[in-house]
């Protein structure tokens, strides 16, 4: 008897899910029936095992996820805004990544638990990139925790055509866990890098500048600054722009008497210099009787064919001709993907390996009313006939998972309607013409004298148009030259002009021109630069124009945030540092480097420039400042004021009162708190409450810090650690350097503050400031830092009954 094996296959989208379960159960009754997740069903049958396993019966149940089971977070408290400087998420020392289910999701991750429980096969479906193998993964450790050893298997599929998909059953691999842990590192530093940057920024301009509401996120994208930077680069070349007049030379033959009309070209091209523009102009006038046709040549041409299709070309190529965006091209590939007309429509693929059969895929169009006649020519056709079939030209691009894309069935009259129905013909179309052959024709050259100056002029005869008759998107048009031979005299000109035009500024970028700057500098993948896209018109960094060309611009807000790094020298939009992360990830998914070791690399690098920014912040203050304007670090008195007396006073009295927050009131001491801290940001990764003193230098309201491993209490003055005086200004108990401070107390009870390095400057402080406490008018206060002013000299130096008692406090 035959043994049995209960095989769990988990798909990647539901719809691929009931594709493989119809495709598997062919012949054989299939169950359809309802899990703890009511998105994705369950499909049971049972059928013989694939012949690379011998005589057996496999059970199968068939399901699916829908997209990434898990995401990345930061585990407490750094999940929190507030919890800590951003920079500690630049450092795998002080700051954890995990990888969680939603909470969305738990009812799907307990349906693979029930379903693995009997399993003895996990036969993953997910798609065949780096990301469907970091999915796969996904599902082995939620699967694994409950029977670790099931056997793992991996089915390699393109299309959810029924050929594709039997084909994949039959030969099962494995899966590749350093794809996974590629897509890992990616993840993870584009979490810390995004978030830090992002924090950052929003600590700093939040609510200070037009156009930066006061609950306003101001992202950072490792893909989506550098998608930015594209844009505001192209508006500063727009902008620097310097129109300047400029003179040409027309000139035209021909024109009557059934002579064809000839426009040549002027070899000058422009000519700045009026007075020069004339000079050469006044030459051709007074030699036009004597031209004459220096050179005539004629050549064979041809217009290559098209490239298999990749992702990137669908876009742009979805973009320029069906004024369609990227995002939405994807959004319709993927429906047609996971209804079976086309193949996986994310790929980097430009060639089609032999084991392909590419004929029967044209076959598959024959029934087709619109171009069904060209690909039944193509199939019938004698080899050697020039419009037979040719196989498809071979692109440099190969990313070994996907074909390029394809149709994979015809589609009926009015099946598919509005962008699906653009879509797929332009798939279709440009499949069949990359069957068909180049399109060949005639070019002549000439080239003319006259009055000294020389002239070209070009003609093309197209003899075969092959596959440009069914690709109508592109044209290669006839333009006629009569019968010229070299050392003949030029017709008489019809007309002769010396034209005046004016410079013109380079235009706006398309979003095919961003996708090919992008596809050039390795800023994301095929699979989400339309995402990175999305982003940056999403956060009112740019806009795109509505009116044709759909040019992009940025917004005064992307453009002081890319100035602003520009001016920092970081240039942090600048595509260098991604490309070179994602030739690490690359070095990850091949084996060649560890996931470790790109981590480690890679946030040295963030880390370095993150200190940088921090150390020139102030640039990024004046380009805001510049673009929108706005109070800036520096707001009005006013303001700061009102903000002093939130964070300062509110926050001791409800801290001080401990009556009322027995009563009920520790959520509005909480909340005060963390107004504190919106406003001022604290570093380190500390545990942080509010004192109930103010700071014995500056009268500023103090909160403990709690150290994690020892437990021990700290004072800490927020004013004094973030806000130290310019060089050359002193603040009263405040040392000119802007490192942190430490308050000292001797056993006599006198109290020193004194800088932590060794530049030298220490305050002793007199001995009502020791005794002031935190409901001293701010008048009192006052004084008590004008009495640490003035004793500031007087007691400096003079020795002290026993060594202080230190702690830090900024």
């Amino acid at each position: 008897m035959p043994r049995l094996i209960r095989a769990l296959h988990v798909a990647e989208k539901p719809s691929v899910a009931k594709k493989v379960a119809e495709h598997l159960s062919k012949g054989v009754a299939c169950n359809n029936r309802q899990g703890p997740s009511v998105y994705n069903r369950l499909f049971d049958f049972e059928t013989g095992g694939p012949p690379s396993h011998g005589a057996c019966r496999v059970r199968h149940v068939v399901t699916s996820v829908t997209g990434h089971l898990m995401s990345t977070e930061f585990e407490e408290p750094h999940n929190k805004w507030h919890a800590c400087a951003p920079r500690d998420l630049l450092c795998e020392d002080l700051s954890r990544v995990e990888w969680t289910v939603a909470e969305e999701k738990a009812p799907l991750k307990r349906q693979l638990e029930d379903e693995a429980r009997a399993a003895d096969w996990l036969v993953l479906w997910l798609d065949c990139d780096r990301e469907g193998e970091a999915i796969a993964f996904e599902v082995v450790d939620v699967c694994r925790r409950i029977k670790p050893n099931v056997d793992l298997w991996r089915a390699k599929f393109s299309s959810v055509d029924e050929k594709e998909i039997l084909k994949a059953w039959r030969s099962l691999g494995r899966p590749d866990k350093r794809k996974a842990d590629a897509v890992a590192a990616r993840c993870e530093l584009d979490l810390r890098s995004g978030a830090a940057f992002t924090r950052f920024q929003t600590f700093r301009v939040q609510g200070k500048y037009a156009g930066v509401a006061e609950e306003g996120v101001v992202s950072y994208g490792p893909c989506q600054f550098p998608t930015l930077g594209f844009i505001v680069a192209r508006q500063q070349e727009i902008d620097a722009h310097d129109a300047r007049d400029f003179w040409r030379v027309d000139m035209e033959t021909g024109g009557s008497a059934g002579a064809p009309r000839v426009r040549w070209d002027w070899r000058r091209k422009r000519v700045f210099d009026v007075g020069a523009a004339h000079v050469f102009f006044d030459g051709c006038v007074a030699g036009k009787d004597q031209g004459v046709l220096e050179k005539v040549e004629a050549k064979p041409a041809a217009k290559p064919r098209p490239l298999p299709l990749s992702t990137l070309e669908l876009q742009k190529r979805a973009s320029r001709w069906l004024k369609l965006g990227s995002a939405e091209t994807m959004e319709v590939a993927e429906a047609l993907y996971q209804r079976g007309y086309v193949s996986y429509p994310r790929t980097e693929t430009e060639l089609f390996r032999d084991t392909c059969d590419v004929r029967e895929l044209v076959d598959r169009q024959r029934p087709d009313g619109r171009f069904g006649t060209f690909a039944a020519q193509l199939l019938d056709l004698p080899p050697d006939d020039r419009r037979a079939f040719l196989w498809p030209r071979q692109g440099a691009k190969d990313d070994e998972a996907h074909p390029p894309i394809h149709p994979t069935k015809a589609v009926a009259a009015n099946e598919l309607q509005g962008k699906e129905a653009k879509v797929f013909e332009l798939i279709a179309r440009h499949f069949l013409a990359c069957c068909a052959r180049d399109a060949r024709g005639r070019q002549t050259n000439a080239t003319a004298q006259l009055g000294g100056e020389r002239f070209d002029a070009r003609g093309l005869m197209v003899d075969e148009r092959n596959y440009l008759d069914v690709y109508p998107y592109e044209s290669w048009s006839t333009a006629t030259l009569p019968p010229f031979f070299a050392g003949d005299a030029l017709p008489r000109p019809s007309a002769l002009n010396l034209a005046r035009s004016r410079t013109q500024p380079p235009r706006g970028l398309t979003e095919a021109d961003l996708l090919s700057k992008m596809d050039a500098h390795g800023i994301g993948t095929d699979a989400t630069m339309a995402d990175h896209i999305k982003t940056v018109l999403t956060r009112d960094y740019a806009l795109r124009d509505n009116a044709p060309p759909h040019v992009f611009r940025p917004t005064p807000l992307g453009s002081a945030l890319v100035e602003a790094y520009d001016a920092m020298g970081m240039r942090l939009n600048l595509p260098q540092l991604r490309a070179a992360l994602e030739a690490d990830v690359a070095l990850v998914a091949s084996g060649a480097k560890s996931k470790d070791a790109v981590l480690a690399d890679c946030l040295r690098t963030m880390r370095d420039s993150f200190d940088a920014v921090s150390r020139d912040v102030a640039k990024l203050d004046d380009a805001m400042r510049a673009a929108g304007g706005g109070g800036g670090a520096r707001a009005p008195r006013r303001r700061e004021r009102a903000r002093r007396e939130l964070r300062g006073r509110r926050v001791r009295r409800l801290r001080r009162d401990d009556g009322a927050l027995r009563a009920g009131r520790a959520a509005d001491a909480d909340a005060a708190l963390r107004r504190l801290r919106r406003v001022v940001a604290l570093a380190h990764n500390r545990d942080y409450a509010p004192r109930g003193r103010a700071c014995d230098a500056c009268g500023f309201g103090t909160v403990d810090e709690r150290h994690p491993e020892s437990g021990r209490v700290f004072p800490r003055c927020p004013k004094c650690y973030e806000r130290h005086p310019r060089p050359g200004r002193r603040r009263a108990g405040v040392p000119r350097c802007a490192r942190p401070l430490l308050l000292s107390t001797t056993q006599s009870g006198r109290k020193l503050v004194s800088c932590t390095k060794d530049c030298g400057a220490a305050v002793w402080l007199p001995a009502r400031a020791a005794r002031r406490d935190a409901a001293s008018p701010p008048q009192q206060q006052r004084g008590a830092a004008a009495a640490a002013r003035r004793g500031a000299n007087h007691n400096r130096g003079r020795g002290q009954a026993g060594p202080p008692k230190r702690a830090r406090v900024g």
